[in-house]
């Protein structure tokens, strides 16, 4: 970060001494009237317009990242280490893990298939224990989870319901307030995603996006349903550092979606429109590359953005006889760690010739037991990984520091 400051304070400098320029050239004009002086100006006005679009264009990406990040827990780089293994066990949930995430305050919360959704703090000793249990009545299944900056997790149901648990200070106890009650014709909520703005993101089964919005009494509206087109169930979701939504459907399309003057989603771009292959994982770094995780190769894929913000494929890898890619988590420095259908967990990472290398695999199979999918991750900033499976499990792994 504060590198990007020095860039940003200098390249801020030279808009200066284009724009006092400018104003001299504008000064002496009317004396000559000169049609090259005319030209020069203006082209002196459109060099300042893009300089200054370029330079709005980072200060989002960069307000993005911090927000992006501490949301999430990640601050500027999360700690590299090498030779992970497996430090704890949690048993709590029954059936699969659907969802890890972090609270500010280093607490864990996860959502499984048997309907719970378990908070976990940490023991004196560094362990994680069981703290609370949060169900709905109907024991709806918690399908897709987001931990918000102010530490309320907003939940998504199979119902189609969409909750927001906040913890109150005097019970100590996290309680309900309901933004939606179920609708069947959208289907279950598989994706959520909050914005800087305070707008939540839902992204539910059948296709649809719903955009939310609070009103003045901090109450949840909608705004905007998407319809993508096809007619194809919505996989996976994720929002780009400046703002725009990409969605990923079955049978393949990757969809951007960008906001007009109005603040109103359209259709922007769409790429991967003729694959043979599912998105089941979709993650976005930093400088705004996707990293796309496929459903029968198990190929991961980086794809590129180019001047004009439109994608095209970039280098692609993967890991023989691991399966399919169940679930992603990119750190700031560009790593990436991968769940895969087989149980394994892979952490990759560039080498000296910028390409993706596998680093270590994180193999329950190990552990002795029939193995099951990797379907959820979470990293914390120390450089802990957590890897929720198919059986209800969730493992935490750590490793070493490298110097």
């Amino acid at each position: 970060m504060p590198q990007s400051c020095r860039r940003l304070t200098s390249e801020l400098e030279s808009l200066k001494v284009l724009k006092e320029k400018l104003d001299l050239e504008l000064i002496g004009l009317p004396q000559t009237g000169k049609l090259e002086d005319l030209v020069l100006v203006r082209d002196i006005k459109n060099n300042l317009e893009q300089k200054l679009k370029e330079f709005q264009k980072q200060i989002v990406v960069i307000e993005w990242q911090g927000f992006y990040f501490d949301s999430l827990k990640m601050p500027g780089a999360v700690e590299k280490k090498k030779n992970y293994h497996k430090i704890q066990a949690l048993n709590e949930h029954t059936v699969a893990v659907r969802s890890i995430q972090v609270l500010p305050d280093g607490q864990i919360v996860s959502g499984g298939d048997d309907g719970a959704i378990i908070i976990r703090e940490v023991h004196q000793q560094g362990g994680y224990y069981k703290k609370q249990i949060l169900k709905t009545k109907r024991a709806d299944i918690p399908y897709a989870l987001q931990v918000l900056p102010d530490s309320r997790i907003i939940v998504g149901y199979d119902s189609g319901a969409m909750i927001i648990w906040e913890l109150d200070q005097v019970s100590n106890c996290y309680k309900a307030q309901v933004i939606k009650e179920g609708e069947e014709e959208l289907g279950l909520v598989n994706n959520l995603r909050f914005l800087p703005n305070g707008r939540i993101i839902a992204g539910y089964e059948k296709g649809q996006i719903v955009i939310w919005d609070l009103d003045k009494e901090g109450k949840y509206f909608k705004t905007q349903t998407l319809k993508e087109g096809y007619g194809m169930p919505l996989n996976t979701m994720q929002v780009l550092p400046d703002g725009r939504i990409v969605s990923s459907y079955a049978e393949g399309p990757i969809v951007i979606w960008k906001t007009d003057e109005q603040g109103k989603y359209f259709e922007d771009q769409v790429f991967n429109a003729g694959g043979v292959e599912t998105v089941f994982a979709l993650q976005v770094l930093p400088d705004g590359r996707m990293v796309a995780g496929y459903n029968k190769s198990g190929n991961i894929i980086i794809w590129e953005a180019d001047q004009q913000g439109f994608y095209y494929e970039g280098q692609s890898f993967k890991e023989s006889d691991s399966g399919y890619i169940c679930a992603m988590q990119v750190l700031p420095d560009g790593r990436i760690i991968a769940g895969y259908s087989r149980g394994g967990v892979i952490i990759w990472e560039v080498n000296q010739q910028g390409k993706y290398v596998k680093a270590q695999t994180l193999d329950e199979k190990a552990e002795g037991r029939y193995f099951s999918a990797a379907a959820s991750l979470s990293v914390l900033p120390d450089g802990r990984i957590f890897s929720g499976y198919g059986d209800g499990r969730i493992l935490v792994w750590d490793g070493d520091k490298v110097d």
